[in-house]
């Protein structure tokens, strides 16, 4: 089964959707993106080119989640989260998830969901 889109969804060309994902109104995803199998994306979820999003995630409304960030099987993101690059890494309350890329200036957020077994 394909993926559930919204008639107000973007999703640009190039984007990675896996099958059973559902993507709910005013929803946008970049080209880069790679989403997994079954996960769902609630009103006004923003998801940049350099994200990846594994299986079974749950995405609420008004997330951004912007490039450098991936999210493992089973995340899921409570109502309006914003993930961001950060420039110190003082700044950052995820310490011990977040990988500092000293070229760029830029860090990469990578998040452990909770996995499902079936």
């Amino acid at each position: 089964m394909p993926y559930t889109k919204h008639e107000t969804a973007i999703i640009d060309e190039g984007a990675q959707i896996g099958e059973g994902s559902r993507i709910w109104h005013w929803v946008n995803i970049c080209s880069g993106a790679k989403i997994g199998n079954d996960c769902s994306f609630g009103q006004n979820v923003f998801v940049g080119n350099k994200v990846t999003i594994g299986n079974n995630c749950k995405i609420q409304n008004n997330v951004s989640i912007y490039d450098n960030v991936i999210l493992e099987e089973g995340v899921f993101c409570g109502p309006s989260m914003v993930f961001t690059n950060m420039v110190k890494s003082s700044t950052c309350p995820l310490q011990g998830m977040v990988r500092h890329h000293a070229h760029t200036h830029r860090y990469n957020i990578h998040l452990t969901g909770r996995k499902t077994h079936h």
